[in-house]
């Protein structure tokens, strides 16, 4: 009986890493990067660093917009307990969008030309772009499908 168990057990293990597995893969086809994108985070040499809230969207047409939030004025509590919600501005950047080889693009927005390697983790609704700075640092920015927030 406990041999039965422990074969059991080492079939469900098999399975569950060969379904993890599946997954390793991410799709490097520009039509599943189309779509709206919220920053989630980016690292500077693996290194974590602070950025603004944006947004970046994609279109099927190879054109898109940087969408940025910037807070003007913070949230602020007021003497009598209520609180003055923070006062934002929007703002837009469009771009234009090169499809380079699979899984690279370059965007062109106010005459600068960045080039990126990008993929998709599908399952996750995870968007990953890479770049090189002039110096050598390598950029990961990870941004998340605004469908899987319910937005």
């Amino acid at each position: 009986m406990k041999k039965k168990i422990a074969i059991a057990l080492c079939v469900i293990m098999l399975a569950g890493i060969a379904g993890c597995k599946a997954y390793t893969e991410h799709e490097k086809k520009y039509k599943a990067a189309v779509g709206t994108w919220r920053l989630d985070c980016v690292y500077l040499d693996t290194v974590p660093v602070d950025f603004a809230a944006k947004d970046i969207v994609l279109n099927k047409d190879e054109t898109g917009e940087y969408r940025m939030t910037t807070v003007v004025t913070p949230a602020q509590e007021n003497s009598d307990g209520t609180t003055t919600p923070a006062v934002t501005e929007q703002s837009s950047v469009p771009f234009q969008v090169e499809l380079g080889g699979e899984g690279e693009l370059f965007i062109t927005a106010n005459g600068d030309r960045v080039q990126f390697t990008f993929s998709v983790d599908e399952p996750a609704g995870l968007l990953h772009m890479f770049t090189t700075a002039e110096n050598g640092q390598e950029y990961h920015y990870i941004y998340i499908n605004v469908e899987e927030l319910g937005e």
